[in-house]
């Protein structure tokens, strides 16, 4: 959400999205009113700024929670 600010970015949306979504890259899309690709280019450009432990279940709960008490 820094990264945000700082850049004007909207990692941290599309990251609760995605993360809603249970990594269904096309109801995020669609729940974000992006591309697809512009929803696939937001988590790739986002896990070169940090690490995005997306293979672990309990990361992604950790995650979600960090977003959703953070908004």
């Amino acid at each position: 959400m820094r990264y945000d600010a700082e850049y004007g970015t909207q990692y941290a949306a599309t990251l609760k999205a995605w993360l809603a979504a249970q990594g269904d890259v096309r109801a995020a899309a669609r729940e974000l009113g992006v591309h697809p690709n512009t929803l696939r280019y937001r988590m790739q450009k986002m896990a070169e700024v940090t690490p995005l432990p997306l293979d672990d279940p309990d990361q992604r709960l950790a995650m979600a929670i960090a977003l959703s008490i953070t908004r």
